[in-house]
């Protein structure tokens, strides 16, 4: 429990690199430690850990894969790149797409829309990365609990039910929309 980090051993005894913060997209940078003890800390350098290691090699290998999402804990959020800055996307094409497949996902889960940086900045994020090299649509799910009240990291057994039945819709329109995100702006330019 409270273990946010993977199990690495980091050189001051401490355990652990958040990896989400351990991607090459602006890695290093705003809402990122360099402090191995903190939760935030994001490594030694960008994909010190074997586990960004494998997903970046999975990726590399695939050059179809145009869409993807990384689940977390909690607030009941879809987010969107980019993380590390207020700045939106500067591809207007694309940013149209990302907020169209937002509510989309938004409505299936009954959660909030919002590009990443507006939870909280945090750079060598996994979609930020996902997006910033391969141009791969990559949504950041902020699980059930919407807030701290409701469990917080730990909602219990009974929350798991309800959060899988509202995120299942929602990766198979991730998946559907695969084939050509940016389709999904076109339909509903913002």
């Amino acid at each position: 429990r409270w273990q946010r980090k993977n199990l690495r051993t980091n050189p001051d005894g401490s355990t652990g690199v958040d990896l989400n913060r351990n991607y090459a997209a602006h890695w290093g940078e705003a809402g990122t430690s360099t402090h191995p003890s903190d939760d935030t800390y994001g490594g030694p350098g960008p994909f010190s850990e074997p586990e960004t290691q494998a997903l970046k090699a999975f990726l590399s290998t695939r050059s179809n894969i145009k869409t993807m999402a990384s689940y977390h804990s909690y607030g009941e959020l879809v987010l969107y790149p980019w993380s590390y800055t207020e700045e939106p996307l500067s591809d207007g094409p694309a940013l149209a797409a990302f907020k169209a497949m937002g509510q989309k996902l938004a409505g299936f889960t009954g959660y909030t829309v919002e590009q990443s940086s507006e939870l909280y900045p945090s750079s060598g994020d996994t979609c930020d990365w996902a997006w910033d090299s391969r141009r791969v649509f990559c949504f950041t799910f902020e699980l059930t609990p919407k807030g701290y009240g409701g469990g917080g990291f730990y909602p219990g057994a009974g929350a798991i039910q309800p959060t899988v039945s509202k995120n299942v819709p929602a990766i198979l329109y991730l998946i559907e929309m695969a084939a050509d995100p940016l389709q999904a702006g076109r339909a509903n330019p913002s």
